[in-house]
């Protein structure tokens, strides 16, 4: 079963619930609160296996991330600019599938960079199934 690593604030709204009841009845789900939990928790992907010197098989398929997480404290433009310029390229180094879940009020700033790197961003308020759709076209 594939495994989707999903980073939220702790007081999920009603459409987060509902993506994540949803996607947990196809995938493993794990949910964590904190960009620094998942950083954490993608940290295990480059771990090696001591003897063999290989990666270890990766832990997580996907990654769904709300961008709110990050300089949540700045107005928006200034939170866009730090976002783009420390967390985009994170997210574009971990070499998995990311799935961006953007506030309106930055979205717009951040739409032509997180394109460019190849990432999939959603606008909040977001449509549950178009993310669902998203999530199931990657064939993980």
């Amino acid at each position: 079963m594939a495994k989707i690593l999903f980073v939220s604030p702790e007081a999920l709204s009603q459409e987060y619930s509902n993506l994540l009841s949803n996607l947990a009845k196809k995938y493993k789900v794990t949910h964590v609160e904190h960009g620094i939990d998942m950083m954490s928790e993608l940290r295990k992907e480059q771990m090696e296996i001591g003897i063999l010197d290989e990666p270890d098989p990766p832990e997580y398929n996907l990654v769904i991330c709300d961008a709110g997480l990050f300089f949540s404290q700045l107005p928006p433009k200034e939170r866009a600019e730090y976002f783009t310029k420390e967390i985009l390229p994170y997210l574009k180094g971990i070499e998995l599938p990311v799935i961006l879940l953007a506030e309106k009020d930055m979205s717009h700033y951040i739409r032509e960079a997180v394109a460019r790197s190849g990432i999939t961003q959603f606008d909040k308020p977001f449509d549950v199934d178009k993310v669902l759709e998203a999530v199931d076209s990657l064939n993980i």
